[in-house]
């Protein structure tokens, strides 16, 4: 995969996860303290993996330039 294509990907599929994390958080409680533990930590897992798909798809598409 070209890293061109590999950045995109990377920022599609980061931002889709934050999203839905996002949504999660105010689908399932609309605050973070409301929310029972599982639906918490199911929307912080989402969203941080959001994050790290981010970071680190840009972080290898950098490294294969």
């Amino acid at each position: 995969m070209p890293p061109s294509t590999l950045l995109t990907f990377s920022f599609v599929v980061g931002i889709i996860l934050i999203l839905r994390g996002i949504w999660l958080n105010r689908d399932l409680g609309g605050k973070w303290g409301d929310m029972p533990w599982r639906y918490k930590l199911t929307a912080k897992i989402v969203f941080f993996l959001g994050v790290a798909v981010l970071i680190l798809g840009n972080v290898v598409a950098r490294f294969f330039r």
